[in-house]
């Protein structure tokens, strides 16, 4: 976990990050550098909110890795299923593979 960490220029994982989703993590984070997730928050800011919350990549926020329903609620009741829904939505407009 360390090592991954510190490749991607973290100190540490986000809390609770499971290892599966690190492949996505890091292609985020590449997104993220070359300025593509900013670009997704000027045309889908809900997908922008749902990736950077979810991920732990949300500024000035703590780095933690959040559940579909944890996500939901910082974003006003919104379901778990319409969380999964943008994340998806989000992923596929970075040209990411949700797995």
């Amino acid at each position: 976990r360390q090592r991954i960490a510190a490749e991607l220029g973290f100190a540490a994982l986000p809390a609770k990050f499971p290892l599966s989703r690190i492949e996505v993590l890091r292609q985020l984070v590449a997104a993220q550098r070359c300025n593509r997730l900013d670009q997704l928050r000027d045309t889908h800011e809900n997908d922008w909110r749902v990736l950077t919350l979810r991920f732990g990549l949300a500024p000035h926020q703590p780095a933690a890795y959040r559940t579909l329903e944890e996500v939901g609620t910082l974003m006003g009741g919104y379901t778990r299923e319409r969380i999964r829904q943008l994340e998806d939505r989000g992923l596929a407009s970075l040209g990411i593979a949700a797995e």
